[in-house]
């Protein structure tokens, strides 16, 4: 769809990126498929891959190979840390950046642990973004965490507290995230509506209306231009290299994602050897 309706000049810029909705029947219905929502799906899809359980994964790797993501400075207590339990395993509604941040230990059970005052109290020394949350000790070596997960990512912080001294083990803000954890904490903001408010709640539902309208205007305009009982089904590409280069891409998002991998293999094994065996659904395929 992208190069057959690409606008080529000034004037056909209607009914490329921008509906004519004075148009009627099939063209309206064209130009309401037309390709103006995709950048917006685009980055819709692309701001929420951080929370799949695949893909999600290796971005968070991909981020800490290339000290993109969590500072490493938020693991200087050593270079072999006791602890091996990540920040998620603790805490509740931790930053997207210091989900995977080990906790360091506390310093042992020979003191009395420090109050929940105490916690509050260092809290507002640190000018800990309100509200916030805190997450108690797990066991002698267990810290306190506080967290902070606002809807505007600057605010985000991540603090570990000796149990027993408060002293403070390791202190992550947005300012010490990388560039890849920065753009993916905007992201995630933007994909949930939260990041500059009203006006991004209604781009995020004109964005979802579209994408329901995609597929409403899809069905309308295959049953406008379905042959009588044909399914209407384009003939194979006569150019193989464009062919060739559809397939790779297809294959690329496959693996970036494997559910659309999924999707893809299943089609292509039932139109291969399911389709072609039944005669009334062949000659329907045309």
């Amino acid at each position: 769809m992208f190069n057959i309706w690409f606008p080529r000049n000034k004037a056909s810029i209607w009914g490329t990126i921008l509906p004519r909705f004075t148009k009627k029947g099939r063209t309206f219905w064209r130009d309401m498929h037309a390709f103006w929502f995709s950048a917006a799906i685009l980055v819709l899809i692309a701001t929420g891959l951080p929370w799949s359980g695949v893909m999600g994964e290796q971005i968070n790797k991909a981020a800490t190979s290339t000290n993109t993501g969590a500072p490493p400075f938020a693991y200087s207590w050593g270079e072999k840390p006791e602890s091996v339990i990540k920040t998620r395993d603790v805490a509740e509604e931790v930053p997207w950046a210091a989900e995977n941040l080990p906790v360091p230990p506390s310093s042992g059970g020979k003191y009395v642990p420090i109050s929940l005052e105490d916690v509050q109290s260092i809290s507002e020394n640190e000018k800990v973004a309100k509200p916030y949350t805190i997450s108690f000790p797990q066991g002698e070596k267990g810290v306190y965490t506080i967290s902070v997960s606002n809807p505007n990512p600057s605010d985000d912080a991540t603090l570990h507290l000796d149990q027993y001294s408060g002293t403070i083990l390791s202190d992550v803000r947005f300012s010490d995230y990388g560039i890849l954890a920065k753009a993916i904490s905007l992201g995630i903001s933007l994909h949930e509506g939260t990041l500059f408010g009203l006006a991004n709640q209604i781009i995020g539902l004109i964005v979802c209306l579209g994408l329901i309208g995609l597929v409403v205007s899809s069905f309308i305009m295959w049953r406008k231009r379905k042959p009588k009982g044909k399914s209407g089904a384009p003939d194979g590409s006569k150019n193989k290299k464009a062919a060739r280069g559809v397939f790779f891409i297809m294959m690329i998002f496959g693996v970036i994602m494997p559910l659309v991998g999924i999707s893809i293999k299943a089609v292509y094994l039932l139109d291969r050897f399911v389709f072609v065996r039944i005669k009334p659904l062949k000659a329907w395929m045309g």
